[in-house]
């Protein structure tokens, strides 16, 4: 195992700054993700951590060693691709003993390497197969065969399962999380997907425009999303966000939500940090995941502290485990995800109490959690 650090790290081409002295830190045995939209830098970053690409200013250190001038060969590092990226002309097996080959790895310590990572992999049917003759799933096992037979200190993980189908990814995604909770290697893994990212990290790293935004465990990005960028990228489907003022009501502190034709609806906020009382009677903006409005029953009272909103049903999307409804608020649409034993139709009003002890305050100008 081994320890990533990069230090102020950007990279630049041309005028463009694909990513911005980002630093963080990967200790021994995390499994780290990058996640961002496309473009936001989070290949071009593991593409320097690779050294495939050199950074234009700060430091890339492997267990405190600068490695900015090491070749990648160099680097004890295994990556695994998003288009697998295995030679057609060779079976599993010499795909996947290629690089012990070409380092001159005596044949009895390959054979042993091969055995054991064919049988954690669970492919020794395979060996013998070309790769046009496997599944897409079957590749991909191969090819993180190839990035684990050379027992890298670290791996990395290029979007591995962008081109698998939906039932296959997930498969995949449980057996990358069982290989690294067996193997304990450190790893950073780039994907645009959110699930992906909170299920498989032990940290997440969210990335936009080459902005490192938020580095966390998923639970505090969840739950405690540094800016309104990280609150919409995370979450499925994302928070609700609404205008609102903060205000201060019976001595506790509240907001005030605005609804059309109706008096704007206070939502008490059970303790408050202290430093929301330097926004009184200022406006903010109010987060609330659709997770967080639960639906009740008619005649059924709220818990004490949570607001009871009163909406009309807009539109309702069975998913089989959960509901989601949609409903205007004021001018903006808002989602909430209820029981899906829930009776619910179009038209019909519907009451949501308002989880408010874990609601979000942002920054309108700034876009920053308050």
């Amino acid at each position: 195992m081994a320890s990533l650090e990069l230090v102020d790290v950007s990279k630049r081409y041309g005028r463009t700054e694909a990513v911005r002295n980002v630093s963080l830190s990967v200790g021994d045995g995390e499994f780290l993700v990058l996640v961002g939209p496309s473009g936001c830098g989070k290949s071009t970053l593991l593409n320097l951590i690779a050294g495939l690409e050199h950074a234009s200013s700060g430091e890339i250190r492997i267990d405190a060693r600068r490695v900015n001038e090491v070749h990648p060969k160099d680097r004890d590092i295994a990556m695994v691709f998003q288009s697998y990226a295995l030679y057609p002309n060779m079976n599993v097996e010499r795909n996947i003993t290629f690089g012990l080959r070409a380092r001159g790895v005596p044949k009895a310590q390959r054979d042993t390497a091969l055995r054991k990572v064919a049988s954690l992999l669970q492919i020794e049917p395979l060996l013998e197969r070309k790769p046009a003759e496997l599944s897409g799933g079957q590749r991909q096992r191969v090819a993180m065969g190839r990035a684990m037979v050379r027992d890298p200190s670290i791996f990395l993980f290029d979007e591995p399962l962008s081109n698998l189908d939906a039932k296959l990814r997930l498969e995949m995604r449980t057996e990358i999380k069982r290989l690294h909770q067996r193997l304990g290697t450190s790893a950073v893994y780039v994907t645009h997907d959110q699930i992906e990212a909170m299920t498989l990290a032990t940290r997440i790293a969210v990335m936009r425009d080459g902005v490192l935004q938020q580095c966390a465990d998923p639970r505090t990005v969840f739950e405690s999303p540094a800016n309104l960028f990280v609150a919409d990228f995370i979450g499925s489907p994302s928070m609700n966000f609404v205008p609102a003022t903060l205000v201060q009501q019976d001595g506790s502190l509240g907001v005030h939500l605005p609804r059309q034709g109706d008096a704007a609806l206070y939502v008490p906020l059970p303790q408050a940090p202290a430093r929301y009382a330097d926004w009184l009677g200022r406006d903010v903006v109010f987060g609330v995941r659709p997770e967080h409005l639960a639906a009740l029953r008619p005649g059924e009272p709220a818990l004490p502290a949570r607001a009871v909103l009163e909406c009309r049903v807009d539109v309702v999307e069975p998913t089989g485990t959960d509901t989601m409804v949609f409903f205007p608020l004021g001018a903006v649409e808002m989602v909430a995800r209820i029981d899906a034993q829930a009776a619910v139709r179009p038209g019909e009003l519907l009451r949501l109490a308002i989880d408010a002890a874990r609601t979000s305050l942002f920054d309108p100008r700034t876009g920053q959690r308050i």
